[in-house]
């Protein structure tokens, strides 16, 4: 008897859609995806592929994750093409919650994909977290990472599915909006400091930083400039800040940014375009993702230490730039933040200190 043919494809932590991604290894000790709760704006994360054609029996999909700290497993579910294949506690280990996870006991767990599940033409196999939680950047939340996919009957799989999400045509220039950037606290309104804004807080705060995502057609050896619109806070000095690309350190310092004056509503706010050059062999071809990160140590929100992000602009002279961006990506995208205890507003504005 001939063996049985099996098709093989595998997946990178950058192929899971709709989770919140980040590309350097620093937290964790590699690429990860992390799904937060059901509540949360990153519940659910999805793996996207087409098969030439449907299998010839139960194919099996091995997923590398890891539970959070926080010692009982978050309870999750696995579907494939809308079929639920599995439902129940996280198979993966939990975090001991040491050394920033370098040394992580990430888990490689097999499932089962029922024959005649899997079909033709794309598919996609989607993990959710069913904690009734709406976190960020905190627990509960289980992270992902690479995963291979083994189908039996030679069926085969074509290269995972690129984010069809561009924003504007790709050219050796993208343009961003304020709303591009992923991870902080969005506001779409000019209701304070005159325009939309994404606010970094603390190192500690639920909105510490923000990124964005782009595609390269190709690198050269020219280093490319990130220009971007910024304002620190109210406070006489400015917050430290990194801005990483693709994991690696590209700045370190003292903000950039003019200090808010504290005057008004900030309508007339000096926001302050900054120029960043980005060495050649920091970017890739591919995705790739810049981070800005705010480092003064708090955990607040609506208040110093914060730093305020608005429009991009990204040249890299002999390559195609496409932006990217992701449904649910963002840290918060209501126009405005949450209410808290002590205010006489309805609403917060989200960052303004003493206005």
């Amino acid at each position: 008897m001939a063996p049985a043919q099996v098709a093989r494809v595998e997946f990178v932590a950058e192929d899971w859609r709709g989770g919140y991604f980040q590309a350097d290894g620093g937290i964790y000790g590699r690429p990860w995806v992390a799904v937060y709760g059901a509540l949360s704006d990153f519940p659910r994360a999805a793996l996207s592929f087409s098969l030439d054609t449907a299998p010839s029996g139960a194919a099996t999909i091995g997923i590398t994750g890891m539970d959070d700290e926080l010692g009982t497993l978050n309870p999750v579910a696995v579907e494939v093409n809308g079929e639920r294949v599995y439902e129940g506690p996280s198979p993966f280990a939990n975090w001991d919650g040491t050394a920033q996870g370098v040394t992580a006991a990430w888990t490689t767990v097999p499932l089962t994909i029922p024959s005649g599940v899997l079909s033709a033409g794309p598919n996609e196999i989607t993990l959710a977290n069913l904690s009734p939680v709406a976190s960020f950047n905190a627990p509960p939340y289980v992270l992902l990472a690479g995963a291979v996919l083994e189908i039996p009957g030679g069926a085969a799989p074509q290269a995972p599915e690129a984010p069809s999400v561009p924003i504007v045509p790709s050219s050796s220039s993208a343009t961003f909006t304020a709303e591009d950037w992923q991870g902080g606290f969005y506001r779409g309104d000019d209701v304070y400091y005159g325009r939309p804004w994404t606010a970094l807080y603390g190192a500690d705060s639920e909105y510490p930083q923000a990124a964005l995502t782009f595609r390269l057609d190709t690198v050269t050896g020219d280093s490319a400039v990130l220009t971007v619109a910024g304002l620190d806070d109210e406070r006489n000095e400015s917050n430290p800040i990194t801005i990483n690309v693709n994991g690696q350190n590209a700045f370190e310092g003292p903000s950039p940014f003019l200090n808010w004056d504290g005057v008004g509503n900030g309508e007339d706010a000096a926001w302050t375009q900054v120029e960043i050059t980005i060495p050649a062999e920091l970017l890739r071809s591919g995705r790739n993702q810049i981070v800005i990160a705010n480092r003064s140590p708090g955990a607040n929100f609506s208040a110093p230490p914060y730093v305020l992000l608005s429009d991009a602009t990204l040249r890299v002279p002999g390559s195609e730039v496409t932006p990217v961006t992701r449904d649910g990506a963002r840290g918060n995208r209501n126009n405005v933040a949450p209410s808290t205890s002590g205010d006489d507003d309805e609403s917060d504005d989200g960052a303004q200190g003493d206005g």
